[in-house]
């Protein structure tokens, strides 16, 4: 490969030659004429010859029709061997002419017979015929020789990629510029031009040279393959923008404007289908940026809204930042803008086991209900919003504080985040009773030692049930669900069971301690 040089071998090109497409029209017009030329002269040869045969058969046996055949394919022979010092047609005159004299001697010598001005006559004809066929074939071989060997050709390569070398990560890189391609024209000898491809050119860039951050108009090197030279190219030198490339990641605002919603609708917060993007380009310039925006116009709005946003980058100052060196790994979001409408929703309580009934309890909700919104669809379902789960064994007094859940798409309108929940018991009594008949149960058949005799059980239930309870009513069991390989002392929890009392139930959690044998 070679840069735009003329390779040492090359040929100087014939003056005043024709275009390549007039000498390859003109190759071909006189290699067909040739070869039409020859194959008359053959033929008339061929015929001359049979004809001066058949008429001095008698009078000149040693000259044939086969030996006139015979000279016709050693002509043709030597016509084919063309492209030595000595032409075939120039070969195939002086035969033909030698042996036509021959004929012509011979009827000169019976001029009694009359053959003497037939065989002048053709053998002046012949020789008319043979120096044509020569000089033609002669200039067609030239014609061949010059278009496959001296004559210049041209090819165009298109779409040659520009690489860039000379970067250096820690300081200066192309921000731009680096996916360029070009298109050239190149000139040579036509068996080299016939065989080149744009893979076969390689054009680059050098900018080791340059230190600072800024736009640079750079020279494109060529690097072409031997024996060719540049005609014309479609680009000599590219502009490319160095700095210190970075990438930032900012988050994604959305701006709606010019909107129609009806009384008794608000719009919701618009959701962005990406939440941040990351853009990449210069330092200086990255740097400024704090989000990309998408902005919307809705115009009247009655339902939830999904529209895509082109993004725009926007620096501190709320100026649009529009450096054409800038990326950003997402161009475009899809939006989503909810329609929403606002309800009144109570808020309530469950409880884990039943106990707490409005019969024995009153449980209060402070606030007892809440301003919400939320698509229509979402709060035409919504009767009552749950904050608690009570657990009525382990309730840690009657008054506690509790945070408000919502269900998915129902948001808060007067920002109200906690609730308080009181419970009084009404009609119900405490009572604490020693149990001491623990019931151990033991599937594994292990060794132990019950260390806990007794425990104090505390109850809650109706005044009543509570006063009638026995020392057979309330029962406490343990399981051993112990391996075999465990030993020692173990606390173990009891479950708490109360017969012929309806409403009574235990408060806390109860446990009994166990030695395990080995």
């Amino acid at each position: 490969m070679s840069s735009e040089k003329k390779p040492e071998n090359m040929q100087t090109p014939l003056t005043g030659l024709p275009s390549e497409a007039a000498q390859n029209a003109a190759a071909d017009s006189i290699n067909n004429t040739a070869s039409s030329v020859a194959a008359t002269v053959g033929d008339t040869v061929t015929s001359r010859a049979e004809e001066n045969a058949s008429a001095n058969a008698v009078e000149e046996p040693d000259v044939t029709a086969s030996d006139i055949a015979a000279e016709r394919l050693m002509d043709n022979t030597s016509v084919k061997a063309v492209g030595k010092t000595e032409t075939a047609g120039a070969r195939c005159a002086e035969k033909t002419a030698a042996k036509t004299t021959g004929m012509k001697n011979s009827g000169e010598a019976r001029r009694s017979r009359g053959g003497r001005e037939k065989g002048e006559d053709s053998g002046r004809r012949f020789r008319i015929f043979a120096r044509i066929a020569s000089v033609l074939i002669a200039f067609g071989i030239w014609a061949y020789a010059a278009e496959n060997d001296t004559v210049r050709s041209e090819v165009s390569l298109k779409g040659i990629p520009i690489t860039v070398s000379g970067e250096q990560s820690s300081t200066l890189s192309v921000i731009s510029g680096y996916n360029n391609t070009l298109d050239v024209v190149l000139s040579g000898n036509k068996s080299i031009i016939r065989t080149l491809s744009s893979s076969d050119v390689t054009a680059s860039v050098d900018i080791s040279d340059y230190t600072s951050a800024g736009k640079y108009t750079v020279p494109i090197s060529l690097d072409l393959p031997d024996g060719t030279s540049v005609v014309s190219q479609s680009l000599t030198d590219i502009s490319v923008y160095l700095d210190i490339s970075t990438s930032v990641t900012v988050p994604v605002n959305v701006k709606y404007t010019n909107y129609m919603i009806e009384e008794g609708y608000e719009l919701g917060e618009a959701v962005p289908s990406e939440s941040s993007v990351t853009v990449t380009g210069p330092k200086s310039v990255v740097e400024r940026i704090s989000y990309a925006l998408a902005e919307l116009d809705l115009g009247k709005v009655e339902k939830t809204v999904k529209m895509s946003s082109k993004l725009s980058l926007v620096d501190s100052s709320g100026e649009t930042v529009t450096n054409p060196y800038v990326k950003l790994q997402t161009s475009e979001v899809t939006v989503t803008v909810a329609l929403y409408t606002e309800k009144t929703v109570p808020l309530s309580v469950d409880t884990k086991y039943g106990y707490l009934t409005s019969k024995n309890s009153v449980i209060t909700v402070t606030p007892s209900s809440v301003k919400v919104k939320g698509e229509p669809s979402t709060l035409d379902s919504l009767d009552k919003i749950t904050i608690a789960t009570l657990d009525e064994k382990h309730l840690s007094g009657d008054n506690m504080t509790q945070k408000i859940v919502l269900p998915d798409g129902v948001y808060m309108t007067d920002g109200t985040e906690t609730a308080t929940i009181s419970v009084r018991h009404v009609e119900t009594s405490l009572r604490t009773m020693t149990v001491d008949n623990i019931t151990v149960e033991n599937p594994s058949n292990l060794s132990y030692e019950l260390v806990t005799e007794s425990v104090e059980v505390k109850l809650r239930g109706p005044t009543e049930a509570l006063a009638e309870l026995t020392s057979d009513s309330v029962k406490a069991t343990l399981e051993l669900s112990f391996d075999k390989s465990v030993s020692g002392s173990s606390s173990v929890p009891l479950k708490i069971t109360v017969s012929g009392a309806d409403g009574v139930y235990e408060i806390g959690d109860y446990s009994a301690i166990v030695k395990i044998n080995p």
